[in-house]
């Protein structure tokens, strides 16, 4: 072996090593320490789950997982024996550790995981009582294998010096500019189905993330009109309020949604009665209320919003398509338009 080769021999090593040291910290999920902490102190006789949050989209201002800790916390205190362990699992993650023969007692997740996930759910024996409309997402072929506990919308933001947005005339817009129409991201999630077929044909058809069409939105003005969910609408309003951005137009899309974050349950016996005591706990009205606290909407029928999301909430309100949460990855990109990406 040459000298070269000896060299590049021992840096592929040096990477290997380094590899090995620092691969946990990306492929086991995150475990917040004091969380950690707190379940260690659960007595012999408790109940302990684990319940694996997997983010797929964007939220609206703060971390669902947090939020789910903090509600595992105050179930405790109210059934006194049951602990509940908060992870936070990315999708890739989740398919190692699936296939690892690692499960969660409760999953939390959106669309992109379904597929994945589905042979793991079980039936809920009787779900909380939400919006039938929403509780449709989680139904697999007539047995309700998940239950959503939060959900997001879609909006239209535009420029508000070019006036408001009328739903009916946007491809006005389009003359008068040489710009794509409207730009949104595709990850898992389908926003254009929250459009008309006149205005399916408008969107561009860049490959972007949600967070890569607002940047192009907000850095380059790639498009007229950013398709956005209420993690757009939260940061985009933050902007204006800090007087960088000139104030906006919305028009809040009421027909149909995909961003439902859904409950399932992976356990038996007795571990699942308590896991679905956790479920409806957190799918109460109290609870549903405190959603204000990171910017999602409530699975319920009552309004929660007091504030500048108060039409945002009335449009969520109304009756939705939903897209099943167990939808095919491949199904998914299809009604993209990616079915080759």
């Amino acid at each position: 072996m040459s000298k070269k080769e000896k060299r590049i021999f021992s840096l592929f090593l040096i990477m290997v090593a380094l590899f090995l040291l620092i691969s946990p910290y990306f492929i086991l999920p995150q475990v917040y320490a004091g969380h950690k902490n707190w379940i260690q102190t659960a007595p012999p006789n408790s109940t302990i789950l684990e319940l694996w949050e997997v983010d797929t989209f964007e939220g609206g201002s703060a971390s669902r997982a947090k939020f789910l800790e903090r509600k595992a916390y105050a179930y405790q205190k109210e059934t006194l024996s049951t602990y509940i362990l908060v992870r936070s699992v990315s999708l890739a993650q989740l398919s190692i550790l699936l296939s690892q023969g690692e499960k969660p007692d409760i999953v939390s997740f959106g669309i992109g995981a379904g597929e994945v996930l589905r042979p793991f759910c079980k039936a809920f024996s009787m779900p909380p009582s939400i919006r039938a409309d929403l509780l449709l997402c989680g139904d697999y072929e007539g047995t309700q294998l998940a239950v959503p506990w939060c959900v997001g919308g879609y909006c239209l933001c535009m420029d508000g010096d070019l006036g408001q947005i009328d739903i009916e005339n946007l491809t006005t817009l389009e003359e008068k500019s040489e710009k794509d129409l409207i730009g949104t991201g595709m990850t898992y999630n389908v926003a254009i189905l929250s459009l008309d077929n006149t205005l399916k044909a408008k969107v561009s058809s860049a490959n972007y993330t949600q967070y890569e069409a607002y940047e192009e939105y907000i850095s380059n003005n790639s498009f007229l009109i950013l398709l956005g969910t209420q993690r757009d609408f939260y940061r985009l309003n933050a902007k204006v309020d800090k007087g960088v951005l000139a104030p906006l137009s919305y028009h809040f899309l009421d027909s149909y949604t995909d961003l439902e974050q859904c409950f399932a349950l992976c356990c038996d016996g007795e571990a699942k009665l308590k896991a679905e005591g956790f479920v409806k706990y957190v799918c109460n009205e109290t609870n549903q209320s405190s959603l204000t606290d990171i910017g999602m909407f409530s699975v319920l029928d009552k309004p929660i919003y007091t504030d500048r999301y108060q039409d945002f909430e009335k449009a969520m309100l109304r009756t939705k398509r939903t897209l099943n949460i167990f939808t095919p990855n491949i199904n998914i990109k299809q009604m993209q338009g990616r079915e080759n990406v």
